[in-house]
């Protein structure tokens, strides 16, 4: 049932209800899956549901040992849900268990700037694209961690190039007209 869910997310069209009811079969069939449980929580927040990830990421500390992957679901939960400040805690805490995922310097990033900390959200932004290339969202909000630093001709550049991938990201031409009144 978990790899039939997995096989339906993937598939196309993708079939997130169906796969849903897979990995809530094979949760009945083994309460200790905790992979059905990360597809759940995973399948939640898709569907912008954050109540009910977190309380799939609840089960999910019952039954598997404090993981960065935990921590960055109920980080992408709170933040979905506006708690900004234990958003915060969860992704610092995610860093802590694993400092090598990409995935959590960009949401710390995220989390940073909704707390409205955009010079604080520069470091962790630099790491990941430390090793990423390309990524234009993450992209605008290393332009306004830079254009918070004061560094405003380093943002422009920033949010030019994120504007090369994609001509018409909204986000990134009222950014772009931000930095120009600046």
């Amino acid at each position: 049932y978990l790899g039939k869910g997995r096989a339906q997310l993937e598939g196309s069209p993708s079939d997130p209800g169906k796969a849903e009811l897979n990995f809530q079969k094979a949760l009945e069939l083994d309460p200790l899956m905790h992979e059905a449980l990360v597809e759940l929580a995973n399948v939640s927040l898709a569907r912008q549901d954050a109540e009910a990830a977190l309380a799939y990421i609840n089960q999910l500390e019952e039954v598997s040992p404090p993981s960065s992957l935990i921590e960055t679901f109920r980080a992408r939960a709170y933040l979905r849900q506006g708690q900004d400040k234990l958003a915060l805690v969860a992704v610092e805490r995610a860093n802590r268990l694993d400092i090598t995922s990409l995935e959590v310097y960009k949401l710390w990033g995220k989390i940073l700037q909704a707390n409205e900390r955009y010079a604080d959200s520069l470091e962790p932004l630099k790491t990941y694209f430390t090793y990423i290339e390309d990524d234009p969202e993450a992209e605008i909000l290393l332009a306004k961690a830079q254009s918070a630093a004061g560094d405003l001709g380093l943002a422009l550049e920033t949010v030019n190039k994120a504007l090369s991938a994609d001509s018409k990201m909204i986000s990134a031409l009222i950014l772009r007209g931000e930095i120009y009144l600046q």
